[in-house]
């Protein structure tokens, strides 16, 4: 459904950016960014489009936190999926895998998994994770553990209504604080939309295009092939590696 409402909008957008400044890429966080990703380069001939989500960038920062990173540690991660189904296959930290100690912390319950603030910090059994052997992204509780999370959504639904009702309520809120043109900090209630790492995610892969980085980003585009069992125009979120003229997948994601 919100599929009907957005991807109308965002040919609008594509044709507008089509005609003024055709050379330009569009950033896009509009749900479902894969999907919208996918309709963009189906029936538009606009191929300067990247979808881009906060779970793989959340889940990097709960990486870099549990294995104790220094800034100047070379992180890599091989991650797939679609949009907000995410997994995480491998682990590179200066070149070497540490997958393994990561998958037996989060199987084990010795680490904690990465999740975000509109979803319950449910986790995943042990059996799962290691028959997997990958690391799910937290919205797959909803798949993995459907039955835990109906009861813990419908609990919710009676103590304060329906998720979009709370989100109506606290964007409410929010535009009543930002109304004040001497607002100088993030209200607190923005923290409830579960949206962290926008805007880091934002600036990083502005950045890569800008400046040309050819750096690691984990963005929604079509896989052009390179994974042998789904077609080839279906947009998937995955590792790439990007720069001034494209998301490139990465050939380490089979």
């Amino acid at each position: 459904f919100k599929g009907l409402r957005t991807i109308p909008v965002i040919f609008d957008i594509v044709k507008d950016v089509e005609e003024l400044c055709p050379n330009a890429w569009v950033i896009n966080f509009t749900n479902p960014a894969g999907m919208v990703t996918e309709a963009v380069y189906r029936h538009t001939g606009f191929k300067r489009f990247i979808g881009v989500c906060n779970i793989p960038i959340g889940m990097k920062m709960f990486i870099r936190d549990v294995l104790m990173l220094k800034d100047s540690d070379d992180l890599s991660i091989d991650l797939f999926g679609l949009n907000h189904m995410v997994f995480i296959k491998d682990v590179l930290v200066n070149g070497k895998s540490r997958f393994a100690e990561l998958l037996d912390g989060v199987a084990s319950g010795q680490l904690k998994a990465s999740g975000v603030k509109n979803i319950f910090d449910l986790p995943f059994s042990e059996g799962l994770i290691r028959s997997l052997n990958l690391l799910p992204c937290s919205y797959l509780l909803y798949y993995f553990k459907q039955k835990e999370m109906l009861a813990i959504e419908m609990g919710e639904y009676y103590k304060g209504g329906a998720r979009a009702q709370v989100v109506q309520k606290v964007e409410k809120q929010l535009f009543e604080l930002y109304k004040n043109p001497e607002l100088k900090v993030k209200p607190k209630e923005l923290e409830q939309r579960g949206g962290a790492y926008y805007s880091d995610a934002a600036c990083e892969v502005i950045n890569a295009i800008y400046n040309d980085k050819q750096a690691e980003h984990y963005v929604n585009i079509p896989h052009h092939g390179h994974i042998d069992n789904i077609p080839a125009d279906w947009a998937v979120e995955m590792t790439c590696k990007l720069g001034r003229d494209a998301a490139k997948t990465h050939p380490r994601i089979k």
